[in-house]
């Protein structure tokens, strides 16, 4: 999964590196900063399949006691996760407001 991912983040910035040479235009900024945001995103993906290899990892055999309080602290990691992503993108769109009007297109 990760090679997967690494190989289309790299063929998206290959693109966009391509697209920008001759691209010159409020249009190609804005474009430039989504794509930014989309490198950003992966990153909070890879934070995630982080913690669901190790919950998986751990479950292999059930779960006792202890093992379920830790699911609840993967639980807990998987949400302040997201709400970091979340917090991310809301200073992104804050800092580029033009961010916010592309995305809603």
């Amino acid at each position: 999964m990760r090679t997967y991912i690494d190989g289309r983040v790299r063929r998206m910035d290959a693109i966009v590196d391509r697209a920008e040479a001759g691209w010159c235009s409020e249009a190609a900024t804005v474009y430039r900063k989504l794509h930014r945001e989309a490198e950003a995103e992966a990153v909070g993906v890879w934070e995630i399949l982080g913690v669901l290899v190790q919950a998986v990892w751990m479950s292999r055999d059930g779960f006792t006691r202890q093992e379920l309080d830790t699911l609840r602290q993967f639980r807990a990691e998987v949400k302040c996760a997201r709400r970091c992503q979340s917090q991310r993108r809301i200073m992104v769109e804050h800092a580029n407001p033009e961010v916010k009007q592309w995305r809603s297109l």
